[in-house]
């Protein structure tokens, strides 16, 4: 069996099957999270409750709709949110704890490629760290009550955050801005080792 072949013979074989898992996939209105979405809704046959969170609504509805039919309590639906700000992060995670009783599957892949200098955002972070890290990091910290929540009723609990598995770099301990030792180098490896640190110190527990 190839190692593909036997990624999707996994994936079909631990697919939840009694229950309807939660998905809060960020970044999911393209490239990997939309994947992800897609994998999760088809394995699941359409039963599952999966959350698009990103800024285009016209490609999360394009994503929703080549998805399989949702059924037996499984929806699909599109939150709108900046990543790259962490007051509109705060806003949107706010309001999912309101509304949802568990989290089963936090994935988080938003992301820019780009070669330009630094960017700041509101909160004065680099625009390519606040994706990559300072905006994953905040809805893993303010949703882990209710992946805690999903795991203490023995459901999956899971947190994934997607980037570079094999990239890192220094982390600067009085400049985590990177605003006196920003590179395109030093932002791109510096947010995977914060991303490596962050899921290994907070997260084991339902990861």
């Amino acid at each position: 069996m190839s190692k593909l072949a036997a990624i999707v013979a996994a994936n079909v074989a631990n697919a939840p099957k009694s229950i309807v898992p939660v998905a809060v996939v960020v970044g999911g209105t393209a490239g990997i999270g939309a994947a992800v979405a897609e994998t999760l809704a088809r394995h699941t046959h359409g039963r599952a409750h999966i959350l698009l969170v990103g800024r285009n609504q016209s490609a999360a509805e394009e994503i929703i709709s080549r998805l399989p039919k949702s059924v037996d309590g499984g929806k699909y639906e599109f939150v709108q949110c900046d990543v790259s700000s962490m007051r509109n992060v705060g806003s949107v995670t706010r309001a999912l704890a309101g509304r949802l009783d568990r989290v089963n599957y936090l994935v988080m892949s938003p992301g820019i490629l780009s070669m330009a200098g630094r960017r700041p955002t509101e909160d004065g972070v680099d625009l390519k760290v606040a994706l990559h890290y300072y905006g994953r990091f905040k809805f893993a910290r303010d949703l882990v009550g209710l992946l805690e929540k999903a795991a203490e009723q023995g459901e999956p609990a899971r947190v994934m955050t997607i980037l570079d598995s094999k990239s890192g770099g220094p982390i600067f301990a009085d400049d985590m801005a990177l605003e006196q030792n920003y590179s395109v180098s030093n932002a791109a490896s510096t947010a995977c080792t914060y991303n490596s640190a962050a899921m290994v110190v907070r997260y084991s527990t339902v990861a």
